[in-house]
This record gives structure tokens, sequence and C-alpha cells, in this order.
């Protein structure tokens, strides 16, 4: 890929980070990397953060090593995995997180029609100035 370890992590937090509102700083983001080694790497990223945004921003972020699979090691409703563009199960974490999840056919045809709408947006076939994509949560994110 080109990048370090620690170039990715960056990436994906501060990814992450950009994405919340003022409001959404009150909500819990929690990476979850699967080694020890990886779970060091996101702590210096996130420490280095810590120097950049201010701390209100950073506001109920952690990080937990351990499996994403596994409700005790974050406690979340919803998972985000940084997927292809396509935003399909084929494989890989995704793949894992679908098959856990008992709702991956759910999952991957409702993801594939935000993808796709997303793609309509983006190619102005039915943009509007303030148009933004949402999604309500289901029973898959329980």
């Amino acid at each position: 890929m080109g990048i370090t370890k620690a170039q990715l992590a960056q990436s994906i937090m501060e990814a992450a980070i950009n994405q919340r509102s003022d409001e959404l700083t009150l909500q819990r983001m929690i990476f979850v990397p699967y080694s020890e080694e990886d779970r060091k790497v996101f702590q210096e990223v996130f420490d280095e953060l810590k120097t950049k945004y201010p701390a209100g921003r950073l506001n109920g972020i952690d990080i937990n090593k351990g499996d994403i699979n596994q409700y005790a090691t974050h406690n979340c409703s919803a998972i985000v995995n940084a997927a292809n563009m396509e935003v399909s199960f084929g494989g890989g974490i995704s793949e894992t997180i679908g098959n856990a999840s008992g709702q991956a056919a759910n999952i991957d045809n409702e993801a594939r029609e935000y993808i796709d709408r997303f793609n309509r947006i983006i190619r102005s076939e039915e943009a509007e100035p303030d148009e933004t994509i949402t999604t309500e949560p289901n029973e898959a994110e329980a």
C-alpha cells in the first residue's frame, strides 16, 4: 500500500474525527485494532492528534484492542468498517461482521441501496444543494 501503519491509523482516525459534528462528539467512537502492536500504533497517533484538535472534539474516543465482532470489546450498537467502495460483504472483516450479526444479506442489500443513491447524487442525477445521505437504525445494528 506504500504507507506505514502509523500513517494508515492517522488517516483512519482523522477521517472519522473530521466527520463528527459538534453534536456527535457526545457519541462514543471506538477504534478496535486486533493486535497489541496495532493498538499501540493507534494510541501513539491518538496522542499526537490530541495536540492538533481541541479536547472537546476528541471526547468519547477510545481505543480497545480485541475482536470487533465481540460486543464486549466495544459495547457499541453499530460497527463501521473501512470497506471497499462497493460496500459489499465480499470477504475479510466485512464478511465476518456480517456473519456475526446474522444479518449479512440485509446489511449488504441496504448498503448497496445507499451506495447506489450516493453514486446518483455524485453524478448529479438527483442532487440537491444540501442533500445528505442518512441511515436509520435497523435490527441488524442491535
